[in-house]
């Protein structure tokens, strides 16, 4: 699963810092330090953009499915294919985020060791020290996202398969019954939408200082 293995790339930020993750994937082309981070920061952009459209998503998501499971309904079958419609575009959404938050683990750790490399070249003490106090400031301001991301991942992947279930259950069983049956189900998750909009406005907030730390000029 996507996430899992996601999962797996944060930990090794995480836990190992600048060493690398011997299993993690395949190595980069050899770029300047410079070009890595235009190339991380332009990741984290689309990042940006998977992030505010989930947002957008799961708000339409979750007002169908409320809808939805609203018992004066009359129309069930118009507020079901408008559920399963806001629900494919988050799913697709979130299928999008989880593969550019891959390519952007990647890309900041090979960023992160080619600094640490470099780092034991200078022969001035004074030139190292700098360069190793930088990393470590870097280090400690993408381990905000690291963090934030785990907790975005692991909701992520929840909200989007028990939405996923509850319109598989509705395919089957659209009825008043049926709907009265679920709709404790689609109540929790829709409060767990709205948990999870402030998980990813966290780490929205978190790429955006990282970003600009690693631009000459300021994030927009």
């Amino acid at each position: 699963m996507k996430f899992k293995l996601l999962l797996t790339s944060l930990a090794c930020l995480i836990i190992l810092g600048l060493n690398s993750c011997a299993s993690w994937g395949t190595k980069s082309p050899k770029l300047s330090g410079t070009q890595q981070a235009e190339k991380a920061s332009l990741t984290m952009e689309l990042v940006e953009g998977d992030i505010k459209l989930l947002i957008l998503h799961i708000s339409t998501t979750n007002s169908a499915l409320q809808s939805l499971v609203q018992t004066e309904q009359i129309d069930f079958e118009k507020a079901y294919a408008d559920y399963v419609a806001t629900y494919d575009a988050t799913s697709a959404t979130a299928e999008q985020f989880f593969a550019n938050t891959e390519i952007q683990n990647q890309q900041i750790r090979a960023y992160f060791d080619q600094w640490h490399e470099q780092g034991a070249t200078y022969t001035n003490p004074e030139v190292q020290l700098l360069s190793e106090q930088r990393l470590v400031e870097l280090s400690a301001v993408y381990a905000n996202i690291a963090e934030a991301n785990v907790g975005v991942l692991g909701a992520l992947n929840e909200y989007i398969t028990t939405t996923a279930e509850i319109k598989k259950y509705l395919s089957t069983d659209l009825t008043t019954k049926g709907i009265d049956v679920i709709k404790p189900v689609a109540q929790s998750v829709i409060y767990n939408g709205i948990s999870l909009k402030s998980l990813l406005e966290l780490l929205y907030s978190s790429i955006t200082v990282f970003r600009t730390e690693l631009s000459p000029l300021a994030v927009q």
